[in-house]
């Protein structure tokens, strides 16, 4: 059976970046030995080496360490530090569909999880508009492509 690398989010914001055979089992082991919420915020699997694409994420992020595969960051940048772990080792990955949880406690706001490639202008600006108003990239690229949207279609204000 192959793996996945997942991102799994604490209630209070660290992220966890991990590899398991079966991400629902892994994530229910995790959310039992935790005293808060634990969300599973990306998955991807692909042909090579997931231990090794973790090993290299793991290194991305190694300033950002808080214990073990705990990293004191958003998703978002989670995300990058797998997808530049995967192309530096010429891996492509593949999202694994995340199933909302059925049983136990809901989940808030999981909505759709979204990969996207953004140009290093584009970046960069949604960097700034983050840093200026004090939140995390997620938040504020949801928050801008919301302006956008309506400001295009008089909706999702």
């Amino acid at each position: 059976m192959s793996q996945s690398i997942y991102i799994a989010k604490s209630a209070y914001g660290p992220v966890k970046i991990g590899v398991a055979k079966d991400i629902r089992i892994r994530l229910s082991n995790i959310q039992i030995s935790s005293p808060v919420d634990v969300t599973l915020e990306y998955a991807a699997n692909c042909d090579g080496d997931m231990r090794a694409v973790e090993q290299r994420a793991h290194s991305i992020l190694s300033d950002k360490r808080m214990r073990g595969e705990w990293f004191k960051t958003d998703a978002s940048e989670a995300i990058l530090a797998i997808a530049q772990a995967a192309k530096e080792l010429g891996y492509e990955l593949t999202l694994t569909p995340i199933e909302s949880p059925k049983r136990g406690r809901p989940s808030i706001g999981l909505g759709h999880i979204v990969q996207i490639r953004l140009d290093d202008a584009t970046a960069e600006a949604v960097e700034d508009y983050a840093s200026r108003t004090a939140q995390d990239r997620s938040a504020a690229l949801r928050e801008l492509i919301r302006a956008g949207l309506a400001s295009q279609t008089g909706r999702c204000k």
